[in-house]
């Protein structure tokens, strides 16, 4: 069974390897059942870049979502490649390109254990997207 997911944020990000813009979307869950076992009573957040019809990005509960710091393809001053680790703020980062940093105090708070209603964030993205609804849909569906 799917469960639904609310699109809180959408935009476009540089892709690290070639700087050509993917799309970035920020997705909310009540709860995914596939991941029962793990945490069964948290929401998760999925933060999808969208490139080439391929979506890389991690699906996370609320505290490791704010904590993910993924390994990211750079070049030195000499042309040379290597991987280095993004800084703190990454999710914070993503969100603002996604147009929704207003949804990061809401996930710092389910970080901190709160259970924030699903009707708190609906509000939210009302206030902040000139009071359309939160999109909604099935895991599959294209909403966007």
């Amino acid at each position: 069974m799917s469960e639904p997911r609310y699109l809180v944020g959408l935009g476009t990000t540089p892709y690290p390897d070639n700087g050509l813009p993917a799309r970035l979307t920020v997705v909310f869950f009540e709860k995914l059942s596939w991941a029962n076992q793990i945490q069964p009573d948290s929401p998760y957040i999925l933060v999808e870049i969208w490139r080439n019809g391929v979506s890389v990005g991690p699906t996370s509960t609320p505290e490791e979502i704010l904590e993910h710091r993924p390994h990211i393809l750079s070049k030195t001053s000499t042309g040379k490649t290597h991987y280095e680790q993004e800084p703190p703020g990454w999710f914070e980062r993503k969100c603002a390109e996604a147009n929704c940093s207003w949804f990061v105090p809401l996930v710092k708070r389910m970080a901190a254990g709160e259970k924030v209603p699903l009707s708190e964030i609906q509000a939210e993205y009302r206030n902040h997207n000139a009071e359309k609804e939160l999109p909604c849909g099935l895991m599959g569906e294209v909403f966007f």
